[in-house]
């Protein structure tokens, strides 16, 4: 028995999973739905060294309908014949937006995001610090309001795309509608 345990541990390789779910979930469900991708590694001889729960982050594009997504990494050692398994178990998971299973490179450390999100903070907050130059610089008040007048349309245009999402998610649950 511990023959083949440590065969399958030479043919680990190192992994990270990128999971992208559903924002409607509520904590508890995330929870569960993080246990059981746990679970399923475990099964298959998987060893997790990182579980990184990044919470509700907005999306560069809509996936399914969504313009957030509730996002986890993990990062863990699993057979190589495994994998395939893991791949069709993630993908029939309908609370599941998308996800991304990669090769880890030898030597890779991973950084939690707090880590990184707090460092990319406060390098905003520097750069946006009053500099000391004795350069003259002209302020101009025109592109400042055409500015904010760009900034107004573009918050009216994302008002008038939840009010439209919501309609139209009212009229599909409508009994009166024949789908």
């Amino acid at each position: 028995m511990s023959k083949t345990v440590s065969s399958e541990l030479e043919s680990a390789t190192q992994y990270e999973l990128m999971l992208a779910l559903k924002p409607s979930l509520r904590e508890t469900e995330v929870k569960k739905k993080i246990k059981e991708f746990e679970e399923i590694i475990e099964s298959g001889g998987g060893v997790i060294t990182v579980n990184d729960y990044w919470g509700k982050r907005p999306l560069a594009y809509r996936m399914k309908g969504n313009d957030e997504a509730l996002f986890c990494v993990m990062n863990f050692t699993l057979p190589t014949h495994f994998v395939k398994e893991l791949d069709h178990s993630l993908r029939i998971e309908k609370e599941l937006l998308r996800y991304l299973v990669i090769k880890l490179p030898e030597n890779y450390t991973y950084t939690k995001y707090e880590l990184v999100a707090k460092t990319q903070e406060s390098n905003r907050k520097e750069s946006r610090a009053p500099k000391s130059s004795h350069a003259s610089v002209k302020h101009t008040s025109a592109p400042k309001a055409e500015k904010s007048d760009a900034e107004v349309k573009d918050r009216n245009v994302e008002a008038n795309k939840k009010e439209l999402d919501d309609k139209l998610g009212q009229i599909i649950a409508g009994e009166d509608i024949n789908l």
